[in-house]
């Protein structure tokens, strides 16, 4: 209680494109100690390049690499990435089960694929598909080291009603591995997917404008 633990992270990120190609990266590193004082060596590195197929259709691939502990390493560095300042819920799957209500010390693989889909002028569909490996190595109950977590499929589909309303419906299913149920200690015998089904109307107007 009577100390004081400072962590900084440094880093980049770069967005690009040209013509019907987009294309991004970004890395960041964190150092000093973490609140438990334990020196802290960790870093995230993504990339994706996305492609404009046709005016109504394009996809997105891409990684993201959350540096993390190995769960039997005896080290006193801490190689965990902490995206505390992170909108977690748009990059690691919509079901929300990693770095919002869980933040794991073996960190995260995540590859991507997105599709986009203009279905009209005012409706679009998008889907996308993770699968969530371990960046640390996980030990298993027989002394087996695994690192698969999770596959999940996010899929949302627009609607503009007019300029500044939208409605949105969504689909999301996650199908957990028996690794990340030990690990997150939870029933191994409760069915083997999860999902969720949600709908939203946004308003968002627009107030004021100004030029300079």
């Amino acid at each position: 209680d009577d100390n004081d633990y400072n962590m900084q992270t440094i880093g980049f990120h770069y967005r690009g494109k040209s013509d019907a190609l987009r294309y991004g990266a970004e890395g960041y590193l964190q150092t000093g100690k973490n609140a438990a004082g334990k020196d802290k060596e960790a870093f995230l590195l993504a990339a994706l390049v996305g492609y404009q197929f046709t005016p109504t259709f394009s996809a997105t691939l891409g990684v993201d690499y959350l540096s993390g502990n190995d769960t039997n390493s005896s080290s006193d560095k801490d190689k965990a990435f902490n995206p505390f300042s992170g909108t977690n819920h748009k990059f690691y799957g919509f079901m929300d089960h990693f770095y919002v209500s869980y933040s794991p010390s073996y960190g995260l693989l995540n590859p991507y694929l997105t599709l986009n889909l203009k279905t009209s002028d005012k409706g679009s569909l998008s889907a996308t598909g993770h699968y969530f490996h371990s960046a640390g190595k996980i030990l298993g109950d027989q002394g087996s080291k695994t690192r698969l977590l999770a596959v999940e499929g996010d899929l949302v589909y627009t609607h503009k009603i007019q300029q500044y309303v939208s409605l949105q419906a969504g689909y999301s299913l996650i199908v957990p591995s028996s690794t990340y149920k030990q690990q997150r200690g939870l029933n191994l015998k409760v069915r083997k997917q999860q999902d969720w089904l949600w709908c939203s109307l946004n308003i968002n107007p627009k107030l004021f404008s100004a030029k300079f």
